[in-house]
């Protein structure tokens, strides 16, 4: 019940990254003879992002040719991107021209 809350609050192509956590902030007794009470509750969770196959090809695409500056700054300027980090082969100063030469790895960093 409450990953279905989580994921309608934040939208489609997140998913749960490691443990919900749950603390108990305040306890009420309602009815003590039906064992009723009232939790007050605080929930810590870290989504993440998943850039889709689709998504993906379409940065690779975007990213071929371009140096490795103009690289970074074209896969910052998508929300979902945080930090972009480029290895070049061979002292290359640009990425491949043909995108299927590119090879985007994808890394969760938890905090």
């Amino acid at each position: 019940m409450l990953a279905k809350e989580a994921r309608k609050r934040v939208g489609t192509g997140y998913r749960l990254l490691g443990e919900m956590q749950a603390s108990i902030v305040r306890t009420t007794i309602l009815d003590r003879t039906r064992g009723i009470v009232t939790l007050t509750l605080t929930l810590a969770a870290t989504y993440v992002y998943e850039l889709s196959p689709g998504v993906k090809q379409h940065l690779v695409q975007l990213i071929a040719g371009k140096t490795k500056q103009q690289a970074i700054t074209i896969l910052l300027q998508f929300p979902c991107i945080q930090a972009a980090s480029i290895q070049l082969a061979g002292g290359n100063p640009a990425l491949p021209d043909d995108p299927s030469e590119i090879h985007l790895i994808v890394m969760y960093q938890g905090s």
